[in-house]
């Protein structure tokens, strides 16, 4: 309308390969391809690959196909940062979400002096050089701006007089968008980068165009914030329709900014069940374990494997049968050789002298320190004497007869 003017960036539109750098141009713009693709910018290809073409629709949802020289030229998908796989027909299960319409500006008012400029201009609001004055204002406050990322317009120049002084206050807009770097950046630096816009060229200018409109030293006091949205406040001006497959939600992640998750990010199937995200959203696939299996949308049910469950406790229960087996055999063997040495060796009776008979039909008593073989040919010892070496003289020892009888008599031997 002459007071305020919108510039349009013929690059907002990625007019240019993916490979291509787009510069905006007097009236128009430029393509350069990048560092190793060539091409006319509009289209742009690994070098030895130049000659190759695609096949019609090899990559899906806007894919962008290329040939691979490191694979004998073979079609190649870059895809878009919410597909994945060869030909971009997966989805990713994270990724940068998608602004609304309704999505606010952030927005602030720059205070500028303009010394070099006649106060009496601002009479006649109708005048050829008010009018002169808003377009040269706009243009050279658009000039500056441009140079700040993310600079969107100028809605709105003001006049005002102060003193001898023509004051302007110009209403700039900056374009949020879902990435963090851009969220920190507009709410935290865009001041700086105002300053910097303006001040830092300000000498420049005024020798390179002297009789042009220029602004006096801009000081921070001359920003002040309209519209700066916190994290939360984001969030409902996004959504996940850049893509055709259902289910995602809108999020805050501290590392990328407002994105769009899968529930299969975010621990949707239970008990260890397998997630994929299908075109309805996410499915779960359940997992058989060795004694239970889960069932459900979630896997969220558990039920038992009965015949897994009995063959685990009859197999524990024979290994403890087994194991105590051999345990009763291992006491058993080494308990053996204490019960040998009882009868055969002699150093166990520690000089217990025996009597026995040699000959049943003589009277005489035969004594040896040795247990005598107990077989047919001798007979079962008659007497034995202890062998009290290892006693306590001072104790108190009693030790009663044996009672011995006759043969074939209730009478006992004297």
């Amino acid at each position: 309308n002459g007071s305020s003017c919108n510039v349009i960036n013929p690059c907002d539109s990625s007019p240019c390969s993916p490979n291509a750098d787009c510069t905006n141009t007097t009236g128009g713009f430029s393509c350069t391809c990048k560092e190793g693709f060539t091409g006319n910018g509009i289209t742009c290809l690994a070098g030895p690959c130049f000659n190759f073409t695609c096949p019609s629709s090899f990559c899906n949802n806007g894919g962008t196909c290329l040939r691979d020289p490191a694979d004998d030229c073979k079609p190649l998908c870059q895809c878009p940062s919410q597909y994945k796989g060869e030909q971009c027909t997966d989805p990713e299960l994270q990724f940068i979400a998608q602004p609304l319409s309704t999505l606010p500006k952030r927005s602030v008012n720059i205070t500028l002096t303009l010394p070099n400029v006649d106060v009496n201009v601002l009479r006649n609001t109708s005048s050829t050089d008010y009018r002169t004055l808003s377009t040269l204002t706009a243009s050279r406050a658009l000039g500056f701006l441009q140079n700040v990322p993310h600079f969107a317009e100028n809605p709105k120049i003001l006049f005002w007089s102060q003193g001898n002084n023509v004051i302007t206050s110009v209403t700039s807009l900056f374009s949020y968008n879902g990435n963090k770097t851009v969220i920190d950046f507009l709410n935290n630096e865009l001041h700086r980068a105002i300053l910097e816009a303006f001040n830092g060229k300000q000498q420049f200018t005024r020798a390179l165009h002297p009789d042009n409109v220029t602004f006096g030293n801009l000081s921070e006091a001359d920003i002040q914030d309209i519209t700066k949205l916190s994290y939360e406040s984001l969030l409902p001006h996004f959504n996940c329709n850049n893509t055709e497959f259902a289910g995602y939600s809108v999020l805050w992640d501290d590392q990328n900014g407002v994105i769009c998750q899968s529930p299969c990010e975010m621990n949707y199937c239970l008990n260890q069940a397998e997630c994929k995200h299908l075109i309805n959203g996410p499915m779960c696939k359940c997992v058989p374990r060795t004694i239970y299996s889960s069932y459900g949308d979630r896997c969220e049910h558990l039920s038992m494997n009965l015949r897994a469950f009995f063959g685990i406790l009859f197999g524990a229960l024979a290994f403890l049968l087994l194991l105590m087996l051999a345990i009763y055999f291992i006491i058993w063997k080494c308990k053996k050789p204490g019960r040998e040495r009882l009868v055969n060796d002699t150093d166990s009776f520690r000089g217990t002298t025996f009597s026995f008979q040699s000959n049943p039909l003589s009277s005489k008593l035969q004594n040896t320190h040795i247990l005598p073989s107990l077989d047919d040919n001798n007979l079962q010892p008659v007497s034995w004497t202890p062998n009290f070496d290892h006693i306590n003289p001072t104790a108190e020892i009693k030790i009663a007869r044996p009672s011995v009888k006759k043969s074939g008599t209730d009478s006992e031997i004297p």
